[in-house]
């Protein structure tokens, strides 16, 4: 058992039960300080309680955000007139969930990217369609998060 106690009160509260030698507590409000103790159990009852000393001021953790990873990208099909690619999420999030993908094309023998679509995080599959016969395409797919 854990059991905490904000400093200004006098009573305690149950936090947590665990077999492990660690607990995570979740739920405490920022900036309020806390106290804590543990009191061992087994079948014969519980043990007098450890309190630790220290007084500890709950803070929001900060997870560092980037931009996510690239997806990894297959073609499946092609047609004279389309092409289907299909996707994997990318590895690295960026600490945060994905939004969607954007999905982009470009003939081969120009530098500028033109905006196809942009999808839910939950689509892996797209047909690129009403595409120019026997010219070369650049597909890209990009992952984007919030």
């Amino acid at each position: 058992h854990c059991r905490k106690e904000r400093s200004r009160e006098k009573s305690w509260k149950q936090v947590g039960s665990s077999s492990q030698l660690s607990i995570e507590i979740v739920g405490l409000k920022k900036d309020s300080s806390y106290n804590f103790r543990v009191i061992a159990r087994n079948a014969v009852g519980c043990s007098e309680p450890f309190i630790i000393e220290e007084t500890f001021t709950a803070a929001k953790a900060e997870i560092k955000k980037s931009l996510p990873g690239a997806p990894s990208v297959s073609v499946n099909d092609v047609t004279s007139r389309s092409v289907t690619i299909q996707w994997n999420p990318p590895s690295n999030t960026g600490g945060v969930h994905l939004l969607g993908y954007i999905i982009e094309k470009r003939i081969s023998t120009s530098q500028t990217w033109e905006r196809v679509e942009t999808v839910e995080s939950s689509v892996r599959i797209f047909t690129i369609e009403n595409l120019k016969e026997k010219s070369e395409l650049v597909v890209g797919d990009k992952a984007h998060r919030g």
